[in-house]
């Protein structure tokens, strides 16, 4: 049969939890970035469409089109800062993108794997490193203009 692979160069993306020693394996592609940065409202209000806006609705209020069916009824995401003392929970929400923690039980469909893409590091307001995707940090910048 045919031998391996050759290895292949590019971005390297990945998905769901990975082991602490994967992230040696991307490191000279990791870039540091400090939100909120400068970027297009269209890639994260892009995404947000596609999969935010059937259950947070246009407006991220909560309304969207199939609210009406949840038992639970989605969270307002222009007030996630408000409802935190002012600051905006980054790294909480991105945990519930990610399916991780108490914000994640089932209820929201984990769209982790819709975020996927190049790794960047993103320094927390509290200097904390932590790897996520280009794609989530544009999400992030996009709810983090939303807020009232």
């Amino acid at each position: 049969g045919p031998g391996p692979a050759a290895p292949q160069s590019g971005t390297i993306t990945l998905s769901g939890t990975a082991p602490a020693s994967a992230v040696y394996l991307v490191e000279p592609q990791v870039t540091v970035i400090s939100p909120p940065r400068a970027v297009p409202v269209t890639q994260g209000a892009s995404l947000y469409a596609g999969w935010c806006m059937d259950c947070h609705g246009a407006g991220a209020r909560g309304f969207g089109r199939v609210s009406g069916q949840m038992t639970v009824k989605p969270t307002d995401l222009t007030t996630l800062a408000l409802n935190n003392g002012g600051t905006f929970p980054a790294r909480r929400v991105i945990g519930a993108m990610q399916g991780a923690g108490a914000y994640h039980r089932g209820l929201m469909p984990e769209i982790g794997g819709a975020l996927d893409g190049p790794l960047v590091e993103w320094i927390g307001p509290d200097g904390t490193p932590h790897l996520t995707t280009q794609s989530t940090m544009d999400l992030i910048v996009y709810l983090e203009n939303l807020q009232v």
